[in-house]
């Protein structure tokens, strides 16, 4: 009794504490006292995690607060040639367009491999070591965005691809536990609402080469995992359920159905780069002035990358996406 008393951190009232000091009541109250213990067992370590989460969000926060620091000291750096790089760029006249097809985004070894294999839309994944190249591949279902780190300025430089190339239809995160990270800095660029895997890649080929489940494919074709039970352990149940209170994101297992929840969110205009299409228009423009406000600071950023792209990296996607900084812009005005 007077440890359950120190574990709730209040004395239990008179009437429930008598029958428990009669040798007649011990045995009849004895289930509900484990009951409470169990219950304030699972309130400790619920309370452990919540902690976690508030301590990764103002984490995120502080980060997300760094970088804006960072780029707005960078572009309030004098620009001497403004307006000729701005008529440069803005006489590429890049026309924004999408494709049919949508982008998975994440860092090599996070599961996206697995996930198409499990999908049905490509090959087995085989054991392999990122030598840390960053690249981007328009496939024949997936754009598929390899090694891709999240930061915000490896996220424009992807998006600056995209607006050469064509926009996703929709894009998928994946993500481990601290999938508020790539959450944040997504919002920073006006990407609201991703789809996000968190799958344990890992986990799964454990489990599935040790026969602990099976994988059974359904009328499309899909490798369904039966029991379906272990469906929980092979994707971060827990996180899913976090993110569906905090509605950020739509969660997504292979076992969904995918095509349905793209069409869905196209014909709702739920797809995450709704509201960033809808602020380029049909062409990219670089401001005459530089605007006030995130979403002007965002362009200006886009504008920078674009222009670096052209002049630098003579439209070599692989070593723009690997070497770009922002800081090239100013090089060719820096005094001799």
């Amino acid at each position: 009794i007077n440890n359950l008393q120190q574990t709730l951190g209040f004395s239990l009232p008179f009437f429930f504490v008598v029958p428990l000091r009669m040798g007649g009541g011990r045995s009849k109250h004895r289930s509900k006292i484990n009951n409470l213990q169990q219950t304030c067992n699972e309130l400790s370590t619920r309370n452990q995690q919540v902690s976690q989460q508030v301590s990764a969000l103002k984490q995120e926060l502080n980060y997300a607060k760094s970088e804006v620091d960072r780029v707005t000291k960078l572009l309030e750096l004098p620009a001497k040639q403004r307006a000729e790089k701005v008529k440069f760029v803005n006489n590429l006249e890049l026309k924004i367009r999408q494709v049919d097809k949508p982008a998975l985004v994440g860092p090599k070894g996070f599961g996206k491999s697995t996930f198409i294999w499990l999908l049905q839309k490509g090959n087995k994944p085989s054991t392999s070591h990122s030598d840390g190249t960053v690249n981007v591949v328009y496939g024949e279902h997936f754009i598929d965005s390899i090694g891709i780190p999240w930061s915000l300025a490896s996220v424009l430089k992807l998006t600056t691809i995209f607006i050469y190339e064509g926009f996703p239809s929709d894009l998928i995160v994946f993500s481990n536990d601290r999938v508020m990270h790539p959450i944040t800095i997504l919002g920073q660029l006006g990407v609201i609402s991703p789809i996000v895997v968190m799958l344990r890649a890992g986990l799964f080929w454990d489990m599935y080469n040790g026969d602990e489940f099976k994988l059974i494919a359904n009328e499309k074709g899909i490798r369904m995992i039966e029991p379906k039970r272990f469906l929980k352990y092979v994707y971060n149940a827990r996180a899913y359920e976090d993110l569906k209170q905090l509605n950020l994101c739509y969660t997504l297992t292979h076992h969904d159905d995918l095509d349905e929840v793209l069409r869905t969110r196209k014909k709702y205009d739920f797809a995450a780069f709704s509201n960033l299409l809808e602020m380029f228009g049909n062409t990219f423009q670089a401001p005459e002035k530089r605007g006030v406000g995130s979403q002007q600071a965002i362009i200006e950023q886009l504008f920078m990358f674009i222009y670096i792209y052209e002049k630098k990296y003579k439209k070599d996607q692989l070593e723009f996406l690997n070497k770009a900084v922002l800081e090239e812009f100013y090089d060719d005005e820096k005094d001799p």
